[in-house]
Formats: C-alpha cells, structure tokens, sequence
C-alpha cells in the first residue's frame, strides 16, 4: 500500500533490471531481508542513492511476508545498514521518508534513533487523497550500536 511501486507494472524482467541496476551502482546498496530459519525472502532494504559529495544516503525497506510484520526485523535491519553505511561508508547522516499514516514503518526507524525532522503537508496521492510525507534522519554521532 505504501510503496511507491504500486504506481508501475511489474514484469520479472523490469524487477530483474531494478536489481541489475542497483547491483552495478556504486551509490545503491540493495539487500534482502531474510528468515534465516525456514531460508526465504521476506523483504529488502535499499542504502540509495547515497551522495557522495553530502556523506548522505537515504534508507527504505519493506517487508513482503506479512507473517513477519511486528517482529523487530525492520528496525534490526535498519540498524544493521546503518551501523554499514557509517562505520564502513563513513556517512554523516541517513534520512528516511514514509507516509505519515505508515505508523509502524517510522516506529522501526525511531527504535534506531532516527528523528522526526519534517512533514512534507499533502504531498503524495493514496487511495484518492492526498497525504502527509514523514521526513526522519539520523546523524553519525547520534547512532548507538
């Protein structure tokens, strides 16, 4: 409901080209989200774009298997990309962007310190109406391990 994807049609190929693209950037880093103990898929997070010349990336997630949905696995992921993105990639600051009514996706992202910094009024369309844009960040020196 919240992905902004919903807005295209996807074909095997045009999700293998979004990967394939995101494989040979050097500014996006892709990587899925797993349930180690049964070996499946359940999602992907993205580092991207990241601007080099701000120290700056933006991170976003989802989860596709609803089965694990309020497990703690989005804000385990978000902490794992982000300790990777400063302590590897030296970044200064990581912002996240979601729709304000996404409640639990700005949950995950505050659990790792992310702040709120902004609200973009009436500013993507769902469902025949325009809605709120939650803006978060969060800064190197404020991360905790």
């Amino acid at each position: 409901k919240f992905l902004e994807t919903r807005h295209s049609f996807h074909t095997h190929q045009t999700i293998s080209n979004f990967i394939s693209n995101c494989n040979i950037s050097v500014n996006t880093y892709l990587l899925g989200i797993f349930c180690v103990k049964k070996n499946i898929h359940i999602g992907n997070i993205k580092l991207g774009p990241i601007k080099v010349e701000h120290n700056l990336g933006s991170i976003s997630l989802f989860i596709g298997d609803k089965e694990y949905l309020g497990k703690g696995i989005s804000s385990e992921s978000i902490k794992v990309l982000s300790n990777y993105a400063f302590n590897e990639l030296n970044l200064n600051k990581l912002t996240a962007g979601m729709y304000l009514k996404n409640t639990k996706s700005a949950r995950a992202f505050m659990k790792v310190g992310f702040k709120k910094e902004g609200l973009r009024i009436k500013h993507y369309k769902i469902d025949g109406s325009y809605e709120d844009i939650l803006e978060l960040g969060l800064m190197k020196d404020d991360f905790k391990k």
